[in-house]
């Protein structure tokens, strides 16, 4: 009798540990997954190297957090044949800046307070392999250059996205103009 308790106290217990494991797994991988995909989605039809105001309607569907007033600018990079740059009015107060690569993970991020200016040029340009980096022969990837930041991109492809919280909708017309003047596109060799 002992020996049948003890069996289902072992398997309620491998159960609980298994329901657990999936729990965390599922948060920890499901967002990602689901990012990539919306971000894939959306930005099928869209050209390389060219920003756009994302419409109210696709970015609830991108970014449910955001407020419906904010403003969304989206550049689909592609540095395969060159760096690309990003420049950009943005209006006044806060407004962030975010690097995605093709697989939906963030890897750079730029704030007004960071940044200094509402006028911002970001180079993206690829990363180093390797062998580039342990020879040096990676070229001039300085953080910084002479035309803003310059930003290293893990892929080829991905997304850049400016953000602005506009906190009264009816402003929102006014930084939606303001930020449709960004432009995306490659940066001509020296």
């Amino acid at each position: 009798m002992k020996r049948l308790w003890w069996g289902r106290i072992f398997w309620l217990a491998l159960a609980g540990l298994v329901a657990v494991a999936s729990y965390i797994s599922y948060v920890l991988f499901a967002p990602p997954l689901l990012f990539q995909r919306a971000l894939a989605a959306e930005t099928r039809d869209i050209p390389d190297n060219q920003a756009f105001v994302l419409p109210t309607s696709a970015q609830s569907r991108l970014f449910p957090a955001y407020p419906a007033s904010s403003v969304v600018v989206l550049c689909k990079y592609n540095v395969g044949d060159g760096p690309v740059a990003l420049t950009a009015h943005m209006p006044y107060g806060y407004w962030t800046l975010t690097g995605y690569g093709r697989d939906g993970k963030q890897f750079y991020s730029l704030t007004d307070e960071q940044a200094g200016s509402a006028d911002i040029t970001v180079r993206f340009v690829p990363q180093p392999s390797f062998i580039e980096q342990m020879l040096g022969s990676g070229g001039d990837r300085d953080t910084v250059s002479a035309a803003g930041w310059q930003v290293l991109t893990p892929q080829k492809r991905g997304l850049a996205v400016l953000w602005a919280p506009v906190d009264d909708v009816l402003l929102r017309p006014q930084a939606e103009k303001a930020m449709a003047t960004s432009r995306c596109g490659a940066v001509a060799p020296n």
